[in-house]
């Protein structure tokens, strides 16, 4: 398995259970209730209130901003997983390497 291959794996896996903690702690829900494919409104009984705090809690973990337009697009766990994984990879990936002059520099 190449590094790049693994990491991905690593930080969705990071995601993943992140965000299952979320779901368990912040809204009540069973863990063995909580898979990729469970719905938030049909398996999870989640109310459109307690979407919108789990939506803030994520908001603020991966220090992102979810679109109020993209809330009804996350209709299972795995949905919503797979957009802020897809939305942190974009964000890293713009973010500027610095330079090992420049990480000197900023060191003395």
């Amino acid at each position: 398995m190449n590094r790049s291959y693994a990491g991905r794996v690593s930080k969705m896996d990071d995601i993943n259970v992140k965000i299952y903690q979320f779901i368990k702690d912040r809204l009540g829900i069973d863990e063995s209730a909580i898979t990729n494919s469970a719905s938030f409104y049909d398996d999870l009984n989640v109310d459109s209130l307690d979407f919108c705090e789990l939506i803030v809690d994520i908001e603020k973990e991966f220090d992102m901003t979810i679109p109020d337009d993209m809330y009804e697009k996350f209709t299972t766990v795995g949905s919503l997983i797979n957009y802020v994984f897809k939305q942190t990879n974009l964000k890293t990936s713009k973010e500027p390497e610095m330079s090992t002059d420049l990480e000197e520099r900023i060191a003395s």
